[in-house]
């Protein structure tokens, strides 16, 4: 779940969100020099904050901005932005390094409950939902019941 454009987009080391998928036609760094601020935080400078633009609810316009409450991007700390699959699995599972100090099952709830998480999830207009049902969820507790292993660097 969080290979996917949606979520890796807001991922990122260079505190630049992308734009990437097959409708964007490649991967591109977010419009308007939207950074996630110099203070840190993840919402952006002064003057342009990511809530600027990106508003409690998505946009009824066509090509509209999507958006839901506390729209931000996620710390540096868990960027998987042009991270591999093992090099980001063994990040997320350490929490004194990469995560916030968050266990895996608490990873696996936010994945659940957060508003921003679901938003990644949600189908809108033409967008393909990534929601699998609860199967992720349940994925990842047996992922967790099996020490968590993470794929081989090839």
């Amino acid at each position: 779940m969080f290979s996917r454009p949606r979520c890796a987009d807001r991922r990122v080391v260079d505190d630049r969100p992308r734009w990437s998928g097959a409708h964007y036609g490649g991967t591109r760094v977010h419009a308007f020099n939207v950074q996630s601020g110099v203070d840190g935080s993840g919402f952006g400078n002064p003057g342009l904050c990511c809530t600027t633009r990106h508003l409690s609810s998505y946009s009824n316009i066509l090509h509209g901005q999507p958006g839901t409450d506390g729209w931000h991007l996620a710390s540096t700390k868990m960027a998987r932005f042009g991270r591999s699959s093992p090099e980001f699995c063994t990040r997320i599972k350490d929490p004194a390094a990469s995560n916030g100090g968050h266990s895996l099952q608490d990873v696996a709830l936010y994945a659940r409950d957060d508003k921003l998480a679901a938003w990644g999830w949600a189908r809108w207009r033409s967008r393909v939902s990534a929601r699998l049902g609860g199967r992720h969820i349940r994925d990842d507790r047996k992922w967790i019941a099996t020490r968590a292993s993470c794929p081989v660097a090839q």
